[in-house]
């Protein structure tokens, strides 16, 4: 997960991550992974959508939210109408669950995949996730990592970039 609590340096990540997917596209089609969209999006707000959205009404204000966040970063969403379904991906509620008493939760933001599932329902549907996914055999969890990131958000990780515990 590309994490930080300024967000102009995830946002930097967004915006590599985007002008590399325009050089893959040159290069033929993307993974089949590969999320539709790439934003950058508050903890915060996921995080009231999940664990604080108790109501229908509360659910709708937290997915109107985030897909206003979403719209601001380029992502074609039509706020005329319902806009109520917004779902979340096993490897985002995972990594929820598990920086759930972080110091930095309520300042973080995310770099996170955005998918399109509108043409599965009628009604218009998108599933905001991370990447995520099985290691090789013989491969390191990094270079998995590494890999399923550049897979899915086109976003290649650069080592030097990995904060290290002092």
């Amino acid at each position: 997960c590309v994490s930080s609590s300024s967000s102009q340096t995830v946002d930097f990540a967004r915006d590599m991550a985007r002008h590399q997917v325009e050089e893959k596209r040159q290069e033929g089609p993307l993974h089949a992974d590969h999320a539709h969209h790439i934003c950058t999006v508050p903890r915060q707000m996921i995080w009231q959508l999940y664990d604080r959205a108790r109501t229908r009404e509360q659910k709708r204000t937290a997915t109107r939210e985030i897909m206003e966040h979403m719209s601001r970063q380029g992502v074609p969403i039509d706020m005329s109408g319902t806009v109520d379904n917004v779902e979340i991906g096993h490897h985002m509620f995972s990594l929820l669950h598990i920086t759930k008493n972080d110091t930095d939760a309520r300042t973080a933001h995310w770099l996170i995949l955005v998918y399109d599932d509108t043409s599965k329902s009628k009604n218009p549907c998108w599933t905001i996730d991370l990447p995520g996914g099985k290691r090789h055999l013989g491969e390191t969890t990094f270079d998995g990592t590494t890999r399923e990131t550049e897979e899915e958000m086109s976003l290649k990780i650069d080592k030097d970039w990995i904060l290290k515990g002092k």
